[in-house]
């Protein structure tokens, strides 16, 4: 009688990721993740300069560790990215989480990754960029490379995400105001045990439609009080941009709105679209 292969998702809702090394590199490799990110108790420095978080980005650090979902909107600078990484390394450091999976919409190749050459990876990784190198800043490059190459992080496309369930899971979806509806939809069907899905956006940068974004109308259902228990959601503002002063300027004056009737998705529609939404109201 043959043994079958173990499933990668045991059956107490914890990831076994198939790792390429053995347990004790994964091991070695957690030790030395844990050494590496930076401690909130320290002024938290990356390349000279003080990241220490606001309020609100430790906000995000909280509801990680209690929520299984975390929506995370705001404009451009406010750290979204940065510290939503921050919040699943640590999970992972911590042993809350067997791995941290990444996506955002290829919103270019409308999620058809076969025009770019190369692997799946190699394909999407211009897509989370910003991700890989939130990552690479807080942990380094080399280790970020060799914790992808052992399973502990992995690049997972919407495009291949219907019938996957996350378990044991920091999962980051950046971009979101470039997803669509149903990607986002069936995002929040791939939710397992013991994992934690933190969705990224700003509807203001906007690449995918002329109309409204559908990350908005995501977040306002899920953020209902009947799912509080399991659902929080932090709204940046101005004082949480720490990226360059010029562009707390723009956000404080409301010039991060789109530049009305001059987009290349649908000129007839935007100047519309634009023009009836609401403008951000000062934090």
């Amino acid at each position: 009688m043959t043994n079958k292969k173990k499933d990668p998702q045991d059956t107490q809702g914890k990831a076994t990721p198939v790792f390429n090394n053995s347990a004790q590199s994964i091991d070695s490799l957690l030790a030395r993740l844990e050494k590496n990110l930076p401690s909130l108790h320290d002024t938290l420095k990356i390349d000279g300069e003080e990241m220490t978080p606001t309020k609100k980005q430790r906000e995000i650090i909280r509801l990680a560790k209690c929520k299984s979902i975390v929506f995370v909107n705001g404009a451009l600078g406010t750290g979204k990215t940065f510290w939503a990484c921050y919040a699943a390394l640590e999970g992972l450091a911590e042993g809350r989480f067997k791995r941290i999976s990444l996506t955002a919409p290829a919103v270019e190749a409308d999620e058809n990754l076969g025009f770019i050459p190369g692997d799946k990876d190699e394909k999407m990784e211009g897509h989370v960029l910003q991700i890989l190198e939130s990552i690479d800043e807080l942990i380094t490059r080399q280790l970020r490379k060799e914790m992808q190459e052992a399973g502990l992080i992995e690049i997972a496309p919407h495009a291949f995400n219907r019938g996957r369930t996350y378990k044991g899971t920091a999962y980051l979806l950046d971009e979101c105001q470039n997803a669509s509806a149903r990607q986002l939809m069936t995002s929040i069907g791939r939710l397992g045990k013991e994992s934690l899905f933190i969705y990224m956006g700003d509807s203001r940068q906007n690449d995918r439609t002329a109309s409204a974004a559908a990350y908005d109308a995501f977040m306002d259902r899920f953020t209902a009080d009947r799912y509080k228990d399991y659902i929080g959601r932090v709204d940046m503002g101005k004082e949480d941009v720490k990226r360059h002063p010029l562009l707390t300027a723009i956000i404080a004056n409301d010039d991060d709105r789109p530049l009305e009737g001059y987009e290349d998705r649908n000129d007839s529609k935007i100047a519309k679209v634009t023009a009836a939404a609401p403008a951000r109201s000062a934090p």
